[in-house]
């Protein structure tokens, strides 16, 4: 192969790194959630059903959303909960902590998973009754989001169902993404806002989330009627 040659091929390669790099870089700097003020709060199975793996990638969920999302406390930012349950409820970062992206992030990285039954009626109770409180952070004139992330096992289902309902009737929207290799679609299918088909996503592996992550995203950031 001549000089000029190769050394048009290795111009033309590295262009391509480059771009392949900088449409990386524009695609996990693209704010989805700007110019309309969301509360959002994360409900992320902890439970011993949940790999470690689907549990850091879980993680790695709500730190898209943050990082395409414009947070802060302003009236027309996003603000970002979470709560994980195993055997009970557990509040890991309340709306109002939710100053800016760095600090939020920070405080996703330290979030551990605690094992136990999956008590998902509990994580919906303390959602609805505790994370959109004002003193928490809650807006109420603003659109309440609810992601909950779950392989859809729990160990008290007809109560999760009775508490889900609770959420829809206060307009609170259930988001559902079924995570792991074994999803009781049962759980899930009653749990989730109507229509199912636009509220419920499924992600058995990681890369299943990043296929959906965006989408989520998207939805969950429409315009709202307030």
């Amino acid at each position: 192969m001549k000089k000029s040659t190769l050394f048009t091929t290795f111009v033309t390669t590295v262009f391509l790194v480059i771009g392949n790099q900088a449409s990386g870089l524009a695609e996990e700097t693209e704010l989805i959630c700007t110019g309309n003020p969301i509360d959002i709060v994360f409900v992320i199975d902890s439970s011993k059903s949940i790999y470690n793996m689907d549990f850091n990638t879980q993680l790695e969920f709500v730190s898209f959303i943050v990082n395409h999302s414009d947070i802060g406390l302003g009236p027309t930012q996003v603000r970002v909960g979470v709560i994980t349950f195993g055997d009970k409820a557990v509040i890991k970062i309340n709306l109002k902590e939710s100053v800016n992206k760095k600090e939020l992030n920070e405080n996703i990285t330290k979030i551990s998973q605690v094992s136990g039954e999956g008590n998902t009626a509990d994580a919906l109770h303390t959602m609805r009754n505790v994370m959109f409180q004002r003193e928490q952070g809650g807006r109420s004139d603003v659109k309440w989001i609810a992601i909950i992330l779950t392989d859809g096992y729990s160990k008290n289902p007809n109560t999760s169902h009775v508490e889900a309902e609770a959420c829809r009737r206060e307009n609170i929207e259930l988001f559902v993404i079924g995570i792991g290799n074994s999803v009781f679609f049962t759980e899930l299918w009653v749990i989730v806002s109507k229509p199912s088909t636009e509220f419920l996503f499924i992600a058995s592996i990681s890369e299943a989330f990043k296929n959906i992550r965006k989408k989520v995203a998207q939805l969950a950031c429409r315009k709202s009627g307030f």
